[in-house]
């Protein structure tokens, strides 16, 4: 009696093995996609961090500009150093409309030398604001009273702080109006290469320069003292010939009622 033998009988696959490798081959993938959102996420942080530096480096003339009016519009602010270059020209002299013409002192802005000297006129458009200190101070008040309180109570509303301010910067804006400054600054030879325009801020219907030099800030005053007390003089002098309008000379004085003596009686009409 014959038996048959199958030989065709090969190795079968161990269900645990598969598992194993499965959970391994899960592994490696969630790895590997962990692994690219890290280097995702460490990209987008560095261009964050690209362009925020570079907003930064934009922003610089505008920071300045800022910095420049704070300290103009709040005296309190401003360094000694910056109070003492200081110099305001009324707009009752020097504007006409929402145009500045200034000419300053006939002397170098560095040394102060008189001769040889050679002139340079610049042209700059600002922005002249009403009430600002006002605006900031409410501003800035009411936003700090909402952060405050938003970290007390309810935080949406600390967010709305920052509304708040966006809010102060656009009444900011919306209270200003351009105008146009024209300025006139004399230099010498030598420091004819160095010579850069000076800072200025429309202020209360002045204009605050700020000078290269205390020197030449202290000549610009006692030119302006100077030419408002011939002002004052030519208007002295002027007012002996001057006639008041509200003045009624020529209208003759009223003539006072006739009245009848005492030992006088008036007549009597008979019939």
């Amino acid at each position: 009696m014959s038996k048959t033998v199958d030989n065709s009988g090969g190795s079968q696959p161990d269900p645990s093995k598969t598992t194993a490798n499965s959970s391994a081959d899960k592994a490696a993938a969630a790895k590997a996609a962990a692994d690219k959102a890290r280097e995702a996420a460490v990209k987008a942080s560095q261009e964050a961090k690209r362009l925020a530096g570079h907003a930064w480096q934009e922003s610089l003339p505008f920071r300045r500009w800022a910095w420049l009016n704070l300290r103009v519009w709040v005296p309190f602010l401003a360094t000694p150093d910056f109070r003492d270059r200081q110099v305001a020209y009324g707009g009752r002299e020097n504007r006409d409309g929402t145009k500045w013409n200034v000419n300053l002192p006939k002397q170098c802005w560095q040394c102060s030398k008189k001769d040889g000297l050679r002139s340079r006129e610049y042209e700059v458009d600002t922005r002249s604001f009403e009430a600002p200190v006002a605006i900031l101070a409410c501003t800035v008040g009411v936003a700090l009273c909402a952060l405050l309180l938003g970290l007390w109570l309810y935080m949406p509303l600390a967010l709305f702080s920052f509304a708040i301010l966006a809010g102060g910067c656009v009444m900011l804006y919306v209270k200003s109006w351009p105008e146009r400054v024209r300025l006139l600054q004399w230099t010498c030879n030598e420091h004819a290469d160095g010579m850069r325009q000076p800072e200025f801020v429309v202020y209360e219907n002045e204009l605050h320069l700020i000078l290269a030099t205390s020197e030449l800030a202290d000549a610009a005053s006692a030119e302006l003292a100077a030419k408002r007390r011939a002002g004052g003089q030519h208007a002295e002098k002027g007012s002996d010939s001057t006639v008041d309008p509200m003045a009624r000379v020529d209208s003759p004085a009223p003539q006072k009622p006739q009245a009848y003596k005492r030992d006088e009686l008036p007549p009597i009409k008979l019939d």
